[in-house]
């Protein structure tokens, strides 16, 4: 019987949109991310995919067109729910995505001292940012991968602005979030600024197995691009590993 895993580089850092943006690379054929978006354009939102050439790789870049739309900057719990309700995805894909939120979600409740159903999702509640955990989760989905693995993530120094103002990197969720997995921290001491958001480490860390890589074959290899400057490549890379 054989398996299929990811493995993921994250040393360039992850944000949502590269970590949907890579598993979106290794799926041929993407009419099921236009069918999970589909019911948010009467919301007056579309999600795109690009091919783009970044530090000599093909990659998938994403991005979330609003028409305009202006977004509150507070978003509950039971409207990140609703939203990935809404999505035409598979039942294990909204699984996933709210999945993905429930690690967030106790990580910002870790921070604040607020239960769960208290928290006010900032950044990490955007509409941008919901559909690419929503893209991610149906990505991830239509692979049909049993698990993956992250050997380290990565982070800058300094500060990044952001809802509460200036904040020490890594921010206090990304911090709360690692400490709920066994992923190592690198930390780059040359980057400035931030590289892995709360977004990203999510959604890696609810996917990753707490286990060495097996042996097997590379089938095929996937790039997402950030959209950020930040001295390094500015991709995740993603591995489809075969097993047995």
């Amino acid at each position: 019987m054989t398996n299929k895993y990811l493995i993921f580089d994250a040393s360039s850092g992850v944000c949502g949109d590269m970590a949907a943006g890579a598993l979106i690379s290794l799926c041929h054929d993407h009419a099921f991310l236009a069918q999970a978006m589909k019911p948010f354009q009467q919301l007056g939102y579309s999600y795109r995919i690009d091919t783009v050439q970044k530090s000599s790789e093909i990659c998938i870049s994403t991005a979330i067109c609003s028409n305009g739309h202006q977004e509150s900057h507070h978003h509950s719990w039971s409207e990140i729910t609703d939203r990935i309700q809404m999505a035409d995805v598979t039942p294990a894909a909204k699984a996933l995505a709210e999945r993905i939120y429930q690690r967030i979600a106790k990580a910002e409740s870790a921070v604040h001292g607020v239960p769960i159903s208290k928290v006010h999702f900032h950044e990490v509640g955007s509409m941008n940012a919901v559909l690419n955990v929503i893209a991610f989760a149906a990505a991830y989905d239509h692979l049909g991968v049993q698990g993956a693995f992250v050997p380290s993530f990565y982070e800058g120094t300094g500060t990044v602005h952001c809802s509460h103002g200036d904040m020490q990197v890594p921010v206090p969720a990304v911090r709360s979030l690692l400490e709920q997995t066994n992923v190592p921290l690198t930390i780059y001491e040359e980057v400035n600024g931030e590289i892995l958001t709360p977004t990203g480490c999510a959604c890696l860390s609810e996917v990753c197995l707490e286990t060495t890589v097996p042996d097997g074959s590379i089938l095929q290899k996937g790039y997402g691009a950030g959209k950020r400057e930040t001295g390094l490549s500015g991709i995740l890379a993603v591995k489809l590993l075969e097993t047995g």
